[in-house]
């Protein structure tokens, strides 16, 4: 246990050392007087209408993930899911795990249902789901960016995550369903664990029985992936960039697959480097290109703020509670 925690320090501490490495060579390399000029001439209107339209996308999870939480008989208003979800994210930013924010979700959602195993199962597919809708959006990007933009090696990368991704995932499922061997070999060795898979498998078998309830998340988590490319967009209009939309198609999925590569914290540093390789082949320069990336990462960021927010108020009601 000792040396397993020691391992994720060391790796957390190689991760922290390349985003700042990679941010900082990129920070250095801008030119100062050109950043200062795109930030004071920014659109804070435009600015404003990107900020909604992300703040919205969080409602738009929530309602997506409502209909897995419901459809697993789960009593879960929606406002709660919204509180969840917020929370998870800004919590999401301090702790060094892709994962982080799926993990929360699901302890959260355990103590207001008491029900592991299915708020699990909700988060875990939902998660499936979202990265399915960002892959199969980003293979287009990546056949873009190789036939149109020259990048022969970004773009084979994503392709090849893509088949990876989904051939993992059928593996997944076939052996969720069938029990393999292996499987019920591992199960044996601990009664909770043989429990819970048979649970799991109840409740996959549960959405093949009604794949319609799948093909609405999906295309929920479809509109979710296009509200964050507008998002982005509009970040770009907002610093005055000619830029069409139908760019940012290719952009923001390429971009958002190779962020979430486990050799960073939050894909940082990495995120600004693919923004500066792509954005510089339809004619915008180098500050443009970080200037762009780093205003999209802090308006996402103050996106999750009011999680804080919501914590610091649950914290409050909560000891009302116990004291009265």
């Amino acid at each position: 246990m000792e040396k397993n925690k020691h391992s994720e320090i060391i790796k957390f501490i190689i991760r922290l050392a390349i985003s700042l490495g990679l941010l900082g060579f990129l920070i250095t390399k801008i030119d100062p007087d050109s950043f200062t000029e795109l930030l004071q001439n920014t659109s804070l209107i435009v600015l404003s209408i990107a900020f909604a339209l992300l703040f919205a996308d969080r409602f738009l999870q929530a309602y997506k993930w409502q209909v897995l939480v419901n459809y697993q008989g789960m009593t879960v208003s929606f406002s709660n899911l919204v509180k969840i979800l917020f929370v998870s994210n800004f919590f999401g930013l301090f702790i060094p795990s892709n994962l982080s924010i799926d993990l929360i979700r699901a302890y959260r959602l355990t103590q207001t249902t008491s029900q592991k195993v299915n708020s699990v199962s909700s988060v875990i597919i939902d998660r499936f789901i979202s990265l399915a809708s960002l892959l199969l959006l980003a293979q287009f990007g990546a056949l873009s960016v190789i036939f149109f933009y020259n990048q022969t090696q970004i773009g084979t990368f994503i392709l090849s995550s893509g088949i990876f991704f989904l051939f993992g995932l059928w593996i997944l499922r076939y052996a969720i369903v069938k029990q393999d061997n292996f499987i019920k070999r591992q199960a044996l060795k601990w009664e909770k664990i043989r429990i819970n898979l048979a649970k799991l498998t109840s409740i996959v078998n549960c959405y093949q029985d009604n794949p319609k309830v799948l093909v609405n998340v999906f295309l929920l988590s479809m509109g979710s992936q296009i509200v964050r490319i507008v998002f982005t967009y509009l970040i770009a209009v907002s610093l005055g960039y000619p830029v069409s939309i139908l760019f940012f198609f290719i952009l923001v999925p390429v971009v958002l697959v190779l962020a979430m590569l486990p050799i960073s914290i939050g894909g940082l540093g990495v995120r600004e480097g693919v923004f500066v390789v792509l954005l510089s082949n339809i004619g915008l320069s180098y500050t443009e290109a970080m200037t762009l990336s780093l205003l999209t990462y802090f308006v996402a960021l103050s996106v999750t703020l009011p999680g804080a927010f919501i914590f610091v108020l649950e914290g409050k009601h909560k000891k009302r509670t116990v004291s009265s």
